[in-house]
């Protein structure tokens, strides 16, 4: 994402506090900041969303030049499995 679609969508975000659509099934949450723990909260519209519940444990992936990517354990699951069905033995 370019820093420019960063700032705008950061600025719609203060203003509105809402979750945007950027197309279909793909959505800006908004911004989130660390604490001094290195913690994070979630946005709500996120939570429910993908389900998310107190307790779950989330897959932490990150690209050195993209960035960090939070996911669940079920997601990741059901792509993995998507993956493997496409694989043959020799």
């Amino acid at each position: 994402m370019t820093m420019l679609v960063t700032h705008v969508l950061h600025v719609f975000h203060v203003r509105t506090r809402t979750t945007v659509e950027l197309a279909e099934n793909k959505r800006y949450y908004g911004t989130v900041t660390v604490s001094e723990r290195g913690q994070i909260s979630i946005p709500a519209q996120a939570r429910r969303d993908f389900d998310i519940r107190l307790g779950e444990k989330l897959l932490v992936l990150g690209n050195l030049e993209k960035g960090i990517v939070l996911t669940t354990v079920g997601i990741m699951s059901r792509m993995m499995a998507a993956t493997l069905n496409g694989v043959t033995t020799a």
